[in-house]
């Protein structure tokens, strides 16, 4: 009995945020960047019903109403900045000078070389093998080392991790506006594309592909009235293509990862459940793991590195804390909650929206601008899961690109501002 209670409050939660995707589309008749937010949060509240079920055979949530609706409404007014008619926001981009932007592509084209030549000997072993599994758990156990021979290296490689989500919206410009080189954007492309998927190959990790991809459903429709018809019909079809193999990719790491953790479902589950898990758990997480805390981080989750830098321990002792949270997936907003707790979350949610909306809400837009909006976007998206610990770097990196951008353009009004 008290099982099918919790059943009836996760398909709760999947109507609520199914109604409210509906309610959206129904007023706006357009597919735009919101009902595509509202619409990846309903996927996965929907998910959180076959994982409650099948997954209880191997953990036991305390699930209840209010964590539920505390979680719905946190969310929507982080949503706020993203519910705004955006279908034409790119027709109000101002256009610029194509060299500076250019030469942070190039500079992304000769890292991304660099990155893949280091990568692809594991990467190269990790595919013979398909030991998908044993190489997430040396991650796990050992930490992300990618091999590096000379600060220069290092420096690459850092640069095309924190900025790959401004070249992936960098792309889509130049696409939109038509104003290099096809040659030149062949391997622009590329490089992205390359450079994400190695990564990936090499940390046996289904979530940068999960985000390469949405990156790029929201770019397409943020550029999309920029497109021609024959450009549309050659993005589609490269997409199905580039999705295609990307799900290949997902079913194999899958079968790898998570064999072993479902000997106790029903064999006729065994071979889809990770994909439930992996879709489904973060509300059912938050609800029963992150929720009933009682004392928080301070910070040690999402400031992680600069906790470091500090010499401080940086170790979260969750029952110490009053979570549960394992390592599973709790959303973004599990992140501030675990670090700050529910009232600051909920300032988080009522003020961050408005320094977002102010900048595309102006008649101008700038390619910042709209880079700032992306980023955060982004956060929001595979935050429906979970956002690293240490975020704060990939934050800072975006506002410093920012500000490189802004110092570009505009040196005599701003480096007074910014730069000094």
């Amino acid at each position: 009995m008290y099982s099918l209670i919790i059943v009836d409050l996760v398909i709760f939660n999947a109507i609520l945020y199914l109604s409210t995707a509906v309610i959206y589309f129904y007023k706006r008749r357009v597919i735009d960047i919101g009902f595509i937010l509202l619409s990846i949060y309903s996927f996965v509240a929907i998910m959180a019903i076959p994982c409650h079920y099948f997954l209880n055979v191997l953990w036991q949530r305390n699930i209840t109403l209010f964590p539920f609706l505390y979680l719905y409404i946190v969310l929507l007014l982080f949503f706020r900045a993203y519910l705004l008619p955006t279908d034409e926001l790119c027709l109000r981009i101002k256009e610029r000078n194509l060299n500076k932007l250019k030469l942070l592509a190039v500079i992304y084209i000769m890292s991304s070389v660099v990155v893949v030549i280091l990568l692809l000997p594991q990467v190269f072993t990790n595919i013979v093998s398909g030991a998908w599994n044993e190489v997430r758990e040396n991650l796990y156990e050992e930490g992300v080392s990618i091999p590096y021979y000379s600060p220069i290296d290092f420096l690459m490689m850092n640069f095309t991790n924190y900025s790959s989500s401004f070249m992936i919206l960098l792309f889509f410009y130049f696409l939109a506006y038509q104003k290099v080189s096809k040659t030149f954007l062949f391997y622009f492309g590329l490089s992205i594309l390359t450079t994400r998927f190695s990564l990936a190959l090499f940390m046996s990790s289904r979530g940068l592909l999960v985000e390469f991809i949405l990156s790029i459903i929201v770019c397409f429709y943020l550029f999309k009235a920029k497109f021609t018809n024959s450009l549309l019909r050659h993005i589609k079809l490269l997409f199905g293509v580039l999705l295609f193999l990307i799900l290949l990719y997902s079913f194999s790491v899958t079968a790898s990862r998570f064999g072993d953790e479902t000997d106790k479902l029903p064999e006729e589950y065994s071979q889809n459940i990770s994909l439930v898990d992996y879709f489904g758990q973060s509300f059912l997480v938050f609800n029963s793991g992150v929720y009933p805390m009682h004392t928080y981080a301070n910070g040690k989750y999402m400031l992680k590195y600069l906790y470091s830098i500090a010499g401080e321990d940086t170790s979260i002792e969750q029952n110490v804390l009053g979570a549960s949270y394992g390592t599973g997936f709790f959303t973004f907003v599990g992140a501030l909650y675990i670090d700050f707790g529910p009232f600051f979350t909920i300032l988080c949610a009522l003020l961050f929206p408005l320094f977002l909306k102010k900048r595309v809400t102006k008649r101008v837009i700038y390619l910042e601008d709209m880079y700032l909006y992306f980023f955060f976007l982004n956060l929001m998206l595979m935050g429906v899961f979970v956002i690293g610990s240490g975020v704060i770097l990939s934050i800072i990196f975006a506002f410093i690109m920012y500000a490189y951008l802004r110092c570009a353009f505009y040196p005599k009004k701003i480096t007074n501002v910014i730069c000094n």
